[in-house]
């Protein structure tokens, strides 16, 4: 329900969560109703840069409260307990937010998340007591895709290997659409820069491979995005198609924390003008639910000494009363037992160990 990604977005998990809320009214439908959701491992149980993996839990959880307000004004309520059911064995069979995602068709589950559904062969779940941790409503903008990208150039650098070019560094995903064979990965590489050779360039990445994947379940047409992992990028490489694609095969789908653009700059010379639109892309592609320092390599954190000298100019981008509010939050959720602040927020590891006292 909804459109908005990466929910719940980052926060200090070990004290804070953040809510969302969606009007499902016309979602509802006479007779049955089911209530489904699929998980990923995202900042709170997938891997972290200084941290490694689990830095906040080794598994996805989920806490959902369906209110249903009856017509004589008395409300029901459906909640997540220990009578749900789960299974592992879905077709998204890895997903992290520097690895990319890889997705087995073969592995889907017609109508999982539709009545009529059996799932007497899904185990059951284990329920956790939230403990001191507080759950609370989101006050920042959430993150939505805001704007696509078509390509501007298709090329072929080696034989069956296909580079696109979305003319403009952006950071989201790509939608594919092309002609697979059954079980045979289409891989999808994201890249800043092209070498002179025109294969990407991806040195800069360092540990983040950036790959997602998507094998077919049968040959013909695929339509693929993928769900629980972002990339910064300019060129998009395609292997393992069936036959040579369009240059329409790939989409870029950028998105971003959705602070409102509130100025502008714009003058007689046309270098400071592109200039000023590199700032505005660049400030878009870091707002990830904290101000991070970059949305490519195996980093991608909400490192202080970076906002803290750019957050004037993004105050005058954009308004950022929201956004900079939850993250004044994640700066004092993580603040060392001492009164450091961490050198990030949030801070997956241990702010009394490492990280913390450099900002300011």
């Amino acid at each position: 329900v909804g459109d908005q990604l990466l929910a719940p977005e980052w926060t200090s998990y070990r004290k804070r969560i953040q809510y969302q809320t969606c009007d499902v009214t016309d979602r509802l439908r006479s007779g049955e109703n089911v209530l489904a959701a699929s998980l990923g491992e995202g900042w709170y149980a997938g891997r972290l840069m200084a941290v490694g993996r689990n830095a906040y839990g080794s598994f996805p959880q989920f806490l959902l409260q369906l209110e249903i307000e009856l017509a004589d004004g008395r409300k029901q309520y459906v909640v997540t307990d220990d009578s749900w059911r789960g299974t592992s064995d879905g077709p998204i069979r890895s997903s992290g937010i520097y690895d990319g995602e890889v997705y087995d068709a073969r592995k889907e589950q017609a109508g999982w998340d539709a009545p009529g559904f059996s799932d007497s062969q899904w185990s059951a779940v284990k329920a956790f007591d939230l403990g001191p941790v507080q759950l609370v409503w989101q006050r920042n903008e959430p993150i939505l895709v805001v704007r696509e990208l078509k390509p501007v150039a298709l090329t072929e650098p080696k034989p069956g290997v296909y580079v696109f070019d979305l003319g403009q560094n952006m950071v989201g995903w790509c939608r594919i659409q092309a002609r697979g064979l059954a079980g045979q990965a289409i891989t999808i590489r994201h890249a800043e820069m092209v070498n002179d050779d025109g294969t990407l360039y991806t040195a800069n990445l360092r540990g983040a491979p950036q790959i997602d994947r998507y094998i077919p379940r049968a040959d013909g047409e695929v339509t693929f995005e993928p769900s629980f992992t972002y990339h910064g990028f300019r060129y998009v490489e395609l292997t393992g198609l069936a036959q040579p694609p369009e240059k329409s095969a790939v989409l870029g789908r950028v998105f971003h924390s959705t602070s409102p653009d509130t100025g502008g700059f714009e003058c007689s010379d046309p270098s400071l003008n592109q200039l000023m639109r590199n700032i505005v892309w660049t400030q878009r592609g870091n707002l990830m639910s904290s101000p991070n320092d970059c949305p490519q390599r195996d980093e991608r954190f909400g490192w202080m000494g970076d906002i803290q000298a750019f957050s004037q100019t993004a105050i005058f981008n954009m308004d950022m009363a929201a956004f900079l509010t939850k993250f004044a939050q994640d700066i004092r959720d993580d603040q060392a037992g001492d009164g450091r602040y961490p050198d990030f927020a949030p801070h997956p590891g241990n702010p009394n160990v490492n990280f913390s006292g450099v900002p300011a």
